[in-house]
């Protein structure tokens, strides 16, 4: 078993879909555990992370906190053993999925393909589930989104993990038996953002 015994900072909760996406919100939570209110620049310049602004942003963001997101994929044949073994090495891993599989959004299940971003904070390979930090969809209101730690089975996550559908993403068309994830990484020891 292995816990990455990352905390969800609740004053995230007070920002809605509009500042906060489901892709800015779990960048901000895993910042927040690396570096004391890195989350707040995430925050204020998200949306300089688009068109010709987007390798200023990643510059800016590295530069000020010492975190770097990579963007990579993996093959479905290796997923569980994939993930167990960057956990094990405490790599923290966003996961991308899609909601139009999940049961447990009723808003997107079966009926609309759409992007959604997990954290992985751990797993028990004997009892085969993940635990993920995600929102909460019916508890979830467009003013309020809250965040919880999730136990999501193995074969429910790598079923969300592998039906990606024709999504063209970071500008590629998703294939076929891999799986895509963002790695965190913290490249300059910056132990906290000054406040004003």
């Amino acid at each position: 078993m292995k816990n990455l015994n990352l905390i969800i900072n609740e004053d995230l909760e007070d920002f809605n879909f509009d500042i906060l996406d489901c892709f800015q919100r779990p960048k901000c939570i895993i910042s927040d555990n690396l570096v004391t209110n890195s989350w707040i620049l995430f925050l204020l310049f998200s949306e300089y992370q688009t068109g010709f602004l987007k390798e200023n942003y990643t510059n800016f963001i590295l530069n000020n906190t010492g975190i770097s997101l990579e963007f990579n994929c993996g093959e479905m044949d290796t997923f569980y053993n994939d993930l167990e073994k960057m956990m094990d090495e405490n790599k923290i891993i966003i996961l991308l999925t899609d909601l139009y599989y999940d049961i447990n959004s009723p808003k997107f299940f079966n009926k609309i393909h759409h992007i959604h971003y997990s954290i992985l904070e751990g797993y028990n390979k004997d009892e085969k589930y993940f635990i993920v930090i995600d929102e909460i969809p019916s508890v979830s209101e467009y003013n309020k989104i809250k965040y919880s730690k999730q136990k999501k089975q193995y074969n429910a996550l790598k079923n969300l993990a592998i039906h990606m559908g024709d999504f063209k993403y970071e500008n590629a068309f998703i294939e076929d038996n891999k799986y895509f994830y963002y790695s965190v990484n913290r490249i300059i020891n910056i132990q906290e953002i000054k406040l004003l």
